[in-house]
Formats: structure tokens, C-alpha cells, sequence
């Protein structure tokens, strides 16, 4: 990915953000000499990645992502114990369908459009179920969908994803979105199961200054 598409998006996010007045922790802004300037402090920052990711994967999937608190399954002293997310799309975008063997998540409509999601269960091998009734809970209430059929969350709301559910959600189609996320602790690396292919990541294409740093590159920057 070239930085200039980073810093596209980060731009946009922060607009979109400010539209709905949604702040984020001051460190969002840190210009690069701020982040070598406090390196030394940013012990638990680094180590639960906090802060930017943008995840361009395709036309279609992909959205910009801000982990404001997190901690770690293997060690309850680094960070907290629950995660908090805000994730942004652009018309057009959702996640990858995928699913998680750990996390239960709490999926919150902040803003901006109407949520769109589509459900499946898995099976105890991992593969996905597209026969068996879904049941969830959208603010406590319990709610049946078939397999693959589209729920609507307005703004205010939200829905309960267990493990093993599997998921995908992005913008009904004509605005962008705010998503709120609230869940158990969060890793990425060992707990995100995609059905949809997406791109391994690759080297940063630095065709332009640095904006505000991601949270999967915080090692390289602190090293160099």
C-alpha cells in the first residue's frame, strides 16, 4: 500500500469523525516528532497496538480502524482486559466475513448511516453454516435471522456477536458509517478466521510524508 493511500484515508477518517463530533485520545494526532518524543512511554501503546490501521483490501472490503484501549490474552497485566474500537467506512466498504474463536464483541452503530450485517454459524470444525437459524442479541433482545440474510441497525444501536459467529458489516449502500466496537480482549493475529481471501500485507510504498502512524508499524518506526 502507498502512504499517500494511508494518508487519504486517515484524512478522511478524521473529517468524518469531526462531522459527528467523535473525539479520539490526543496521541491520535501526534505528529512524528510527538511519537519520538514520547517513545519511552509507550510501553502498553506498542504492545496492544492502540491507535490507526487502514485496511484497504479491495474495491469492496476494507474500512479504517482506531483502537483506543486493549490488552493482552497472555498476560492481563499489560494493557485492560476488554477492547474498544471505532471503525469507519466509506460507502461501498464492509469486512471480510469472518469469525472469532475468543472475542465476543458488542457491534455499536455510532453514526453517520444505517449498519448492514450478514450472519452465519460455523461449525465445530470452523466452516461456515449455511443451513441452521442464527440467533442474536441486539441490546439485550433476542432476535432469529436465517443464514446470510441482511440486519439493519439503525444509529444508537447495537448487536451482540458470540464466538464462532461469523460476520460481516459495512454501510447499508448510500452512506458512510461510524461503528463502535466493545468486546473482550482483541487479537488480530491469532483470532480473526477470514472466509474471503485478502491480500498479505506488504512494505509501506513511502511516496509521501508520514501522516500519523499506524499501530502495525510502531516497531519499525521505534527501531530505526
Amino acid at each position: 500500500m502507498k502512504r499517500s493511500t494511508i494518508n487519504a484515508n486517515l484524512t478522511w477518517a478524521a473529517a468524518l469523525l469531526r462531522e459527528y463530533r467523535f473525539s479520539l485520545p490526543a496521541f491520535a494526532w501526534w505528529s512524528a516528532e510527538e511519537w519520538m518524543a514520547n517513545r519511552e512511554a509507550l510501553d502498553v501503546v506498542r504492545a496492544v497496538r492502540l491507535g490507526w490501521e487502514v485496511k484497504d483490501f479491495s474495491e469492496e472490503l476494507g474500512a479504517t480502524l482506531f483502537t483506543l484501549r486493549n490488552g493482552r490474552h497472555d498476560d492481563p497485566s499489560v494493557g485492560v482486559r476488554y477492547c474498544e474500537k471505532v471503525i469507519l467506512f466509506r460507502d461501498g466498504k464492509r469486512l471480510p466475513l469472518h469469525y472469532h474463536r475468543q472475542k465476543t464483541e458488542d457491534v455499536i452503530n455510532r453514526a453517520a448511516g444505517v449498519m448492514q450485517l450478514r450472519l452465519y454459524n460455523t461449525t465445530p470444525s470452523g466452516e461456515l453454516d449455511r443451513e441452521s437459524e442464527v440467533h442474536v442479541r441486539q441490546d439485550g433482545i433476542l432476535r432469529r435471522y436465517q443464514p446470510g440474510e441482511s440486519v439493519f441497525i439503525a444509529p444508537g444501536n447495537s448487536i451482540t456477536l458470540t464466538p464462532g459467529l461469523a460476520h460481516t458489516f459495512g454501510p447499508a449502500p448510500g452512506s458512510s458509517l461510524i461503528v463502535g466496537e466493545v468486546s473482550t480482549v482483541n487479537d488480530d493475529l491469532t483470532d480473526n478466521i477470514r472466509f474471503e481471501t485478502v491480500p498479505a500485507p506488504t512494505p509501506i510504498e513511502e511516496d509521501e510524508p508520514l501522516l500519523w502512524p499506524l499501530c502495525t508499524e510502531y516497531d519499525r518506526l521505534f527501531t530505526e
